[in-house]
């Protein structure tokens, strides 16, 4: 007699909810805090003794990740629509 519930069917889909559930929301609110850093919002810091300052870097560091960030979450909606229309 078999078992009732397949496990290895019920593993991939938990893993996929958490991915698609939590992970594409985490990587949006990342791609947040990175437009949110480039804008300058985030300069929380001092200036460096002596008036030197460490913004552009960071600011170029922000536009990269919420490019990062917002590039995949668009890919992953985009595959998701494409594997609907698909099928």
């Amino acid at each position: 007699m078999g078992t009732i519930v397949d496990w290895s069917a019920l593993g991939q889909v938990l893993l996929a909810g958490l991915v698609v559930g939590a992970g594409l929301p985490a990587l949006f609110a990342l791609g947040l805090r990175g437009v949110f850093q480039a804008e300058g919002r985030l300069e929380e810091d001092d200036p460096l003794p002596g008036g030197v300052s460490v913004a552009p870097p960071r600011r170029a560091l922000g536009v990269v990740t919420a490019t990062v960030c917002f590039g995949l979450v668009l890919a992953a909606v985009v595959g998701g629509l494409w594997l609907i229309v698909k099928s």
